[in-house]
Parts: C-alpha cells; structure tokens; sequence
C-alpha cells in the first residue's frame, strides 16, 4: 500500500494507494464520528458488494439507509445534493459527522460538496471507482454544475480520507479505463515523465496490457498534489495547470455523448493546435503528443464529433463563460516543451486558426481506426 499526506490550509487528507485494499483496510478513522451517511453509485455499489462490505460494516449503516445515486444526464446538478443534504437533516448529522462517498467522479463531486456546505463543512472519505476517479481523486477542489453550466458552484474542499483500491479497475470496460488513461496522460504532460507515456502508450497498443496500476495512480495523484499543494485556492495561477483540457472540455461535455475524459482529450488537441498557432511550443514536443493522441483516436473515433460543436459559431462568446477567463479575455492552460503554459489574452482570430487546424487533423483522423 501507498499513502499520500497532503497539507492544505484547511486540511490535512490521507490518501491510500494499492490493490484490494478495502478488505484489508483498518476503518478506525471512522470511529470517531457520531453519525455516519453513505452515498453510493448504484452501478460501483451492485458491481463490488463484496469488496465493500468491510467498509459499509465498519460505517454501521444499514443497507437500506444507504442513499443510492443513479448515473443520469443532470447526475452533477446543483439539485442532486438535495438527497444528501436531506439525508443529513434526517439523521441528526452534526459537525462530527461524517459522509462516505463511492463511485466515480460526480459522486465524489457531489457528496464533497453537500459535505462543504452541511453546517459550514463535515468530513467526507471518498472511495473512487473508477481509473478516472482514481487518477483524478479529488484534491483542493469539489463543484457541481448549476443552470447548465459545468462547475458552476464550488468549494475548496477535499476529503479527510481516499481509498484508491485499483482492485476496483478490474472488470471495468476498456473505453472506461482509456477515459482514465486521458487524466493520467494530463499529468504527466505537465511533469514530462516519458515513463508514464510510455505504459499509457502501451495499454493503447496492446489489448492484453495490465499496467502497475497502482504506481501509475500514485504518480497521479503526486502530481496534482504538487500543484494544489503550492496553489491551494487558484490565486497565483500555478494550480491552472490542473485546467490543461478543460476549458474545452467544459464546451463538449454540454453535448451528452462526451464523458468527461473524452472531452479532455479532444481539450487537450485544441489547446496543443492553440499553442502551435502561437509558436509556443516546439516541432519534437507537438509531434510526440500527437503520437500519442493517435493511439488514443483509435479508441474513441470521436474527432468529427468533436469538431462539429468547435465549428459553431457561438463557440468563442461560450469559451468567455469559463472560469479559467475573466475582464472579457481568453485564457487556456496548453501543453508545452516544459510542462504547461498559460496561454493569455488569446486573440479570437487565433482561436479560429485553431478551429481551421481542428477540422484538417479531424479530416486526418477520419479512418484512423482502420489502423488498428
């Protein structure tokens, strides 16, 4: 097993790495609350009923007590907290209580913001199960999404304690994990560590392929701990790093074919086509990413999807509404030849040279699957 201790102003949370934890795991950190809620997804809870009763056990809530989520288009809304928080209410839930999340992203997002909210802030223990969840536990941040627009509400906020049993990663359907792999590969984008591309590259070629899970997890969440750590509310512009996809993902996640780490993906492309156009980044850098990006194409075979909803023409005044921008100016997190970059002050025409770049790599990718 592998721990992460990450300090932040407000908390200190422990995260555990390893395979077929939770039945192993020692629950003693649970003993200190007066009341406990569990929220669960229902598919994540039918699917590991047996890797989780130690920890459903050790929480001494009864299985019909359990507040059950179920994966929908509105699963991230503003109204699904209502649930929980009603759930708190009813049992009496005070500031020593506690909320046990399991599932995968918007379940995590979810219950820790209902958890940020209930009383000015309970502790909350997240259980990701999903490689998505995993790699991208949450760290500094919990939002959910409010009139339609992705993220709208939020706290800096994190759980007091991440179980990441990657024993839960076996079974999941392959385009599941290559969602996850997209995290993973942002990641170590911006630390420049080949070693991660490299087995990411691996799992994309070779079907078979099992990977050291774990290590790849652990190098994950390091890595975003680094850049909440140093930035721990968004104030200096460092923890921007972590946005690297996501302005544009934010865009194609309104279209509910696109899960999240597919529009990431497609995010990160723009924003590599966007440093390009503005000579930010060099030729040996651009065409590695783009290798790569193709192995990842031979798995989704969503490019023209994609490359629809950045042809409209109300694609720039929506870009404007997101959070990485402000007094009207367009600013993107990129790739770049040593890790990131804040793109500032993006000009609309520039944007629009990377549409046009865009639409030819889409025409590119068109039969790319065929290669397979």
């Amino acid at each position: 097993m592998k721990s992460i201790t990450i300090r932040l102003p407000y908390i200190e949370q422990e995260i555990y790495i390893g395979k077929d934890l939770l039945s192993g795991m020692q629950y003693d950190f649970l003993t200190s609350y007066d009341k406990v809620l569990v929220v669960a997804d229902i598919n994540a809870y039918r699917s590991h009923a047996s890797a989780l009763q130690p920890l459903i056990k050790a929480t001494r809530v009864r299985e019909r007590e359990i507040v059950i989520l179920k994966p929908a288009l509105e699963s991230k809304d503003f109204e699904k907290s209502t649930p929980i928080l009603s759930s708190l209410v009813s049992l009496g839930a005070t500031r020593k209580s506690c909320i046990v999340a399991i599932g995968g992203g918007y379940v995590g997002d979810i219950v820790g913001f209902s958890a940020s909210v209930y009383m000015r802030g309970i502790d909350f223990v997240y259980v990701p199960t999903t490689l998505m969840g995993q790699c991208d536990a949450i760290i500094g941040k919990v939002a959910v999404n409010y009139e339609g627009r992705k993220n709208m509400l939020g706290s800096f906020y994190s759980p007091k304690v991440t179980i990441c049993d990657t024993g839960l990663i076996n079974g999941l359907p392959r385009i599941e994990c290559c969602y996850g792999l997209v995290e993973l590969w942002k990641h170590a984008l911006l630390s420049g560590k080949h070693w991660v591309v490299e087995e990411i590259e691996k799992v994309l070629v070779e079907q078979a392929y099992t990977p050291d899970y774990a290590r790849l997890v652990n190098f994950s969440l390091r890595t975003k701990a680094r850049y909440v750590q140093r930035d721990p509310t968004d104030s200096t512009g460092y923890h921007k790093a972590l946005s690297m996809g996501h302005t544009i993902a934010n865009i194609l996640e309104a279209d509910t074919r696109f899960r999240h780490g597919l529009a990431v993906f497609y995010g990160i492309i723009f924003e590599l086509l966007l440093a390009r156009q503005l000579n930010a980044i060099g030729n040996k850098s651009y065409r590695a990413i783009l290798s790569t990006a193709r192995l990842f194409e031979r798995e989704f075979a969503y490019v023209l999807e994609a490359q629809k909803i950045l042809d409209q023409e109300n694609f720039i005044h929506t870009l404007l509404t997101d959070k990485i921008s402000s007094h009207g100016t367009l600013r993107f997190a990129a790739p770049a030849d040593s890790g990131f970059q804040i793109l500032d002050s993006v000009t609309a025409p520039t944007i629009n040279a990377a549409v046009r770049e865009f639409d030819i790599l889409a025409r590119e990718w068109t039969n790319i699957r065929s290669e397979v």
